[in-house]
């Protein structure tokens, strides 16, 4: 039991960051970590157990219940000296970014200023509207403390060299629809007229269209790479140098057909009106119904449709072992159902990632970390014989 209720869940534009705590009904809510976290205030999504929908579920999670309410908090002491130097003041219509500092004076006589951090996205966003000791203030900045005096200079940056992920996709285009996992190309240098290679001056550096709901700006200008809010749709990748190579095609798999008397397990082929005779060497099992099947009536778990019927038919649940194929944009896939590359296998997962199993975006590949990973598991590789 939690000791004192939070507030109650309140509609806004990223009023919550993970962490934070709502409660309904004297039940306590906390906003997920990651990108659904953006989620929290945004209307559809208000936690509530007994809700007709289970969207909440996917960007809040219930830590426990509650009684009574939060006391008060006692009056906040002012520490002088947390911050050695005093950033600049904050002055509208300058652009902060995500962990830019900004001090604001309160009072002159003795001086007294506070520094303050600007948050990360997408809290940032608001660190050029709002002042930090402004109302709204606390949506983009967070306090660091008190200062004294002003920053030394820093020494001038050093360049961290982005990993070369090969050569690279085309250039991000206003005309184009990306997806989620698209890949795209921003020119960072110019170097020698007559050749796009690393070696003449080039730079190129590959941004890769983040999962939805992100995926839904990566086709809007104002997010596009190299510009101020392209981290809300794009993640960088690395550098490239030339063009794209060809993808490596996975080792051939020969999904060859086994006798039927190897899998035992395999009852609803087995139980067809034409029993089947054999089954892929590289199948999943998988639940079915099948209606009308033979019962003797008046047995347990046959139904009698009136005391004079004679035949009498019921549903039963048998297992079904379809191959295990390629991904393929003409199938629906559900939770449970398995594809392959190559030899190696991948499970589509639960809901509510499941949804993405019938996306092109999201396609098992080799690639470890690939945004495939956010519907399928591996689960195995296919045997090598019957």
């Amino acid at each position: 039991m939690i000791d004192g209720c939070p507030g109650a869940w309140a509609k806004g534009t990223n009023i919550y960051e993970p962490g934070d705590r709502v409660s309904k009904n004297g039940i306590v809510f906390e906003c997920s970590s990651g990108e659904w976290s953006a989620h929290c205030s945004s209307e559809g999504y208000e936690p509530d157990v007994n809700s007709d929908t289970e969207h909440w579920r996917m960007v809040w999670t219930v830590v426990g219940r509650c009684t009574g309410t939060i006391a008060p908090t006692g009056s906040p002491t002012f520490d002088q000296a947390t911050v050695i130097g005093c950033p600049d003041e904050w002055v509208k219509g300058t652009t902060y970014e995500e962990d830019d500092l900004a001090a604001v004076t309160v009072s002159s006589t003795p001086l007294r200023k506070i520094a303050y951090k600007c948050k990360t996205w997408p809290f940032s966003g608001h660190c050029s509207m709002y002042g930090p000791a402004d109302s709204g203030g606390d949506l983009g900045w967070t306090k660091e403390g008190g200062c004294t005096g002003t920053i030394s200079p820093t020494s001038a940056p050093s360049f961290d060299a982005l990993a070369l992920v090969g050569g690279c996709p085309e250039k991000y285009s206003t005309a184009a629809e990306y997806e989620a996992g698209d890949r795209v190309a921003f020119q960072a240098a110019a170097g020698t007229a007559g050749s796009m290679a690393l070696g003449a001056g080039w730079r190129f550096i590959v941004y890769e269209c983040k999962g939805w709901p992100s995926s839904s700006y990566c086709s809007q200008d104002a997010y596009k790479p190299g510009s101020q809010y392209d981290d809300m749709a794009w993640t960088v990748k690395g550098h490239c140098d030339g063009t794209l190579s060809p993808t490596a095609a996975p080792t051939a798999y020969v999904n060859a057909d086994c006798p039927i008397s190897a899998y035992s397990e395999c009852t609803y082929e087995a139980g067809l009106p034409t029993p089947a005779t054999t089954i892929p060497q590289c199948k999943y099992n998988k639940e079915v119904e099948v209606t009308g099947v033979a019962c003797t009536c008046g047995d347990s778990g046959c139904p009698t449709p009136s005391p004079t019927s004679t035949t009498c038919t019921k549903t039963v649940t048998r297992i079904s072992c379809p191959a295990v194929n390629n991904w393929s944009s003409g199938v629906s896939y559900v939770e449970g159902d398995v594809v392959r590359v190559g030899a190696n296998m991948y499970t589509c997962k639960e809901w509510p990632y499941y949804f993405n199993c019938n996306k092109a975006a999201y396609t098992p590949t080799t690639d470890p970390d690939g945004l495939w990973k956010q519907a399928w598991t591996e689960s195995g590789t296919c045997p090598s014989s019957c």
